[in-house]
This record gives structure tokens, C-alpha cells and sequence, in this order.
């Protein structure tokens, strides 16, 4: 994987994509000691159903139902997986962890709310992947789904990155508005 430096696009290093992609148990489950890679699996096997999608879309070859679908269920995954995603949902929980164990203790009551968020945490970042990816996909298969080719070495190039998934010559993005195209899909 080439590195390269935002503040000098000329500086740029060789480098092992397992440094920057990978962290050992980001999305495991921790059940009753043990691990629950239920979601690890389910991005794998979405991962190696787009693989032949992805060739679809390089060929510039129309797409059938179930390539719309595993096209969700992978651009899904892709919105919920980051570390970004679950620290936002992190900082919400702890947040209402918080409140929770405070109107607990104005009440004289047990927190137990707080307690059982203060439980989930530690699976937070499997759990939101795996319902994110689940809740996501339904929404985005309900879209009006688009695929718009470009013919040049450029590309596709667009400013909404956290609804767009550019890939080699192609760029699936859901259409929020109504574009023509011969080449639309």
C-alpha cells in the first residue's frame, strides 16, 4: 500500500496494508469468556460475495437483484464498520449511561440502566456493526440504487464521501437526485 503525506503529496512510502487494516478482534464479541465471531464472519462472507460483484461492475455489466443486495449489504458494512462509527455510538451510550446512573441516584433507585450499558460497551463496536449493517442495508436496498461508470482515467470524483464508494472506474453511490445517463445502470 503506498502512504502518502497530506501535507507532501511527494513523499511517499511502501508499506504493509496489515498496519493500517487490520486490528486483531475489532469486531468480536466477548460471550461468557469466550469468543463470538459471528460478526467477523458476516463481513467476510459480504466481503467475498462483492468480490464477484465488483467484477460485474468493472465489466460494465447490469447487475441483478442479487448483486443489489450483496451491493447493500456490502456498502452497509462499509458506513458502520470504522472505529469513527462506534466511537460515535460510544460517546452517545456513555452519555446516557451517564443521565441514567445520575436520575438513578436522585431517585434512590438501583442504576440498573447504567449497569446494563456499562455491560454492553465492551462488544460495542461487533454489536453496532452487526445491527448497523442489518438496519443500513434494508434502507439502502429500499433506494433508488445507481451505478454511474466514467469512461476516463480520473474517474468519478465526488465531495460526499461519506455516501460514495469509488472504486477503479466506477463509483456506486445511492441516487438522492435524479441523474440521466446512458451509461446509468
Amino acid at each position: 500500500m503506498w502512504v502518502i503525506q497530506k501535507a507532501d503529496a511527494t513523499k511517499r512510502e511502501l508499506k504493509s496494508p496489515k498496519n493500517y487494516f487490520w486490528e486483531e478482534d475489532f469486531y468480536t464479541l466477548k460471550e461468557n469468556g469466550g469468543r463470538n465471531l459471528a460478526v467477523e464472519d458476516t463481513l467476510s462472507i459480504v466481503e467475498r460475495d462483492f468480490a464477484a460483484v465488483a467484477a460485474k461492475l468493472k465489466a460494465s455489466a447490469p447487475l441483478a437483484g442479487h448483486d443489489r443486495v450483496v451491493l447493500s449489504f456490502f456498502a452497509a458494512a462499509m458506513m458502520v464498520r470504522t472505529r469513527h462509527f462506534a466511537g460515535v455510538i460510544g460517546r452517545m451510550l456513555r452519555t446516557v449511561q451517564a443521565q441514567a446512573a445520575k436520575q438513578a441516584a436522585k431517585q434512590k433507585i438501583q442504576p440498573s440502566l447504567s449497569n446494563a450499558i456499562a455491560e454492553a460497551l465492551p462488544n460495542l463496536v461487533g454489536e453496532t456493526v452487526r445491527t448497523g449493517m442489518t438496519e443500513n442495508s434494508q434502507m439502502i436496498i429500499r433506494m433508488n440504487l445507481s451505478v454511474f461508470v466514467a469512461n476516463d482515467s480520473a474517474g468519478f470524483v465526488t465531495g460526499m464521501s461519506h455516501a460514495s464508494y469509488p472504486f477503479r472506474d466506477t463509483l456506486i453511490r445511492s441516487s438522492v437526485t435524479r441523474m440521466s445517463s446512458s451509461r446509468c445502470r
